[in-house]
């Protein structure tokens, strides 16, 4: 095979070629040499969002990077669980590629290769997924998080240790675009109120969800569970829809101990239910792991003349529901 120095061609060379390589490549050259972490700056790396997992329970984290369709992906494996074999391997599976890192401290490694990324390559993170951590590298993430950029297209934190979260700083000053999930006791008194929405959100154990923060004008898609809200609040959301306020509203449901069936919602005692044939498309939906059936449901139309249909499932906790028409 012919080689060459990629050090000594053109720089208008250098860009080309930089341009065809893939997310490792990139990272494994920016590895050899001072002058050429210098080089791979002037690649698209910096265009590429990171997306950022780390499962506490397994001791495993990963750095995935997507570029024309193909993820790359570089995971941390803790040496506890597995062993190095102490070979350079990168595999395929599934239409992706994997490279295996082993590391005796799995969010020290995942910091210093965020670190790498954002200082040699300028990229940011675009989605965070962190699971069963403990609080204090819980915080260390949140702190670099927020130290670097004002903004996040997807945040999930789930079954964190130690009850007592607190993110407020994050959420006032990293706003997340798409998704936001949260699914953690936070902190007592924890009280932040949603401004600038993602466009879909899921909140658990969310005993610091208000109907203030219910009924703010741009949630599109909203999935809360372990919230004190009443009927009356759902009433008050619903009254809101049907004046045409909340005109980004595609989708809402609630899970409440505190529903019953003497409060009415829209002039309807629960459980609202109408029995009828609807389009296929309407028969049911899920949504993080709930399935609603929203032919339980009645059909309302608001001030703007769009459809919806409103209905509570019943169960140990009822659910109600909110779904508007395409």
């Amino acid at each position: 095979m012919t080689s060459f120095s990629l050090l000594r061609v053109p720089y208008v060379a250098q860009k080309e070629i930089l341009s065809k390589m893939t997310p490792l490549d990139l990272y494994f050259l920016s590895q050899s040499s001072k002058r050429a972490k210098r080089l791979v700056r002037h690649s698209p790396m910096k265009k590429l969002g990171i997306e950022l997992k780390i499962i506490g329970k397994v001791k495993t984290g990963q750095i995935t990077i997507k570029h024309s369709d193909i993820a790359y992906n570089i995971i941390v494996v803790s040496t506890e669980s597995y062993a190095d074999d102490g070979e350079f391997k990168i595999h395929e599976r599934n239409g992706g590629y994997y490279y295996l890192i082993f590391s005796d401290d799995v969010p020290t490694q995942m910091n210093v290769l965020m670190n790498y990324f954002h200082e040699v390559f300028g990229m940011n993170l675009s989605a965070v997924d962190l699971s069963v951590l403990n609080k204090l590298t819980l915080e260390s993430i949140i702190d670099m998080i927020i130290s670097r950029q004002p903004e996040i297209q997807d945040l999930k934190l789930q079954d964190i240790e130690e009850p007592g979260l607190d993110v407020t700083e994050l959420l006032e000053k990293v706003r997340t675009v798409n998704k936001l999930w949260i699914n953690a006791k936070l902190k007592s008194g924890f009280g932040f109120i949603f401004e600038n929405v993602p466009q879909e959100a899921a909140f658990c154990q969310a005993d610091w969800f208000t109907c203030q923060n219910l009924l703010c004008s741009e949630w599109e898609k909203l999935f809360v569970t372990g919230a004190p809200l009443t009927n009356s609040d759902i009433n008050h959301l619903v009254e809101k829809w049907m004046e045409g306020n909340l005109p980004k509203l595609k989708f809402v449901a609630v899970k409440s101990e505190m529903f019953h069936d003497e409060t009415p919602v829209a002039g309807i005692f629960p459980p609202v239910s109408e029995d009828e044939d609807l389009p296929q498309n309407l028969k049911s939906i899920e949504a993080w792991n709930v399935l609603l059936d929203v032919n339980t449901g009645t059909t309302l139309t608001n001030a703007n003349g769009v459809t919806a249909k409103l209905g509570f499932q019943s169960g140990n906790n009822s659910i109600f529901f909110l779904y508007v028409s395409d």
